[in-house]
């Protein structure tokens, strides 16, 4: 397939820079504009790809036929312009001036986030959850976003969220991870935490848990909060959810809820 058969099979309209569809484009480049239907501006093969396989909503397309060289450019061009009945065709020169890239695929849609559902969403009891409370910087929510990709994280919980998630910097930052993370948002810390019950049977969330085993072994050892999250800086997140105990993994609670007493010094865990 080649980008003339693309064009061939549906209308497009040739449109100009001072076409009203271009300065929204620009708005939201720079961030200048309310955003109501937050929208952001995806270019190029790479963003655009991720769009297509995460079904991210397409509200119009615009290609620039003289920046379309390969056959890879043309078939998702061919599969975007199935998504939207707003089609459009610009000049390179009207192309470059809305374009971030230094050589341009010739692709470029205004797309939204998915949606994702909080009553649907069901992680596991060993789920990873990231919660960001009242980040300010859009590039920083991006980059937290794109690691938590990175790690495995199975959803990210918005709280007090101050930055636009369709800010440039933060669809930049996040290198795609805003659209295959599953995030949700909440007014405040408290409104997301989990209380359908801990594994000690009471209804009452993780950390609350987490505080009372804290307080419990610092009834033998009055340093103990200070030693754990010591000991965790600067290291893998899974010493934050397991322990290690002479080469041997267990789950941070298990002890806790098992109503146990933490083991003294060189004692080995009992098994559960």
């Amino acid at each position: 397939m080649n980008i003339q058969d693309v064009l061939a099979a549906r209308e497009w309209r040739a449109i100009g820079e001072q076409n009203p569809k271009i300065k929204q484009v620009r708005a939201i480049l720079s961030n200048t504009k309310p955003n109501p239907h937050k929208l952001f501006v995806a270019e190029g093969i790479w963003i655009l790809s991720l769009c297509e396989k995460f079904n991210a909503p397409i509200d119009c397309l615009i290609l620039c036929p003289e920046h379309i060289r390969t056959p890879e450019a043309a078939a998702l061009a061919d599969k975007l312009a199935a998504r939207t009945d707003e089609r459009f065709t610009v000049s390179a020169k009207t192309f470059e001036k809305i374009s971030e890239r230094g050589q341009p695929d010739g692709l470029l849609a205004l797309a939204g986030l998915p949606r994702h559902d909080i009553a649907a969403f069901a992680p596991g009891e060993d789920a990873v959850l990231l919660v960001l409370d009242g980040i300010e910087i859009p590039g920083n929510v991006g980059t937290m976003l794109r690691m938590a990709d990175g790690a495995g994280v199975d959803g990210v919980f918005l709280c007090n969220r101050k930055a636009r998630m369709t800010h440039p910097k933060l669809i930049k930052g996040s290198q795609g991870a805003v659209l295959s993370v599953p995030f949700f948002e909440f007014e405040s810390v408290a409104a997301c935490r989990f209380t359908e019950g801990t594994e000690s049977g009471e209804q009452d969330s993780k950390r609350q848990e987490v505080k009372r085993l804290i307080a419990s072994l610092r009834e033998s050892n009055p340093y103990a909060d200070i030693n754990i999250f010591r000991s965790a800086y600067n290291v893998h997140v899974d010493t934050l959810i397991e322990y290690d105990s002479r080469g041997v993994r267990y789950p941070f609670l298990q002890r806790f809820a098992a109503k146990a007493p933490a083991p003294s010094q060189g004692e080995e865990p009992a098994e559960s």
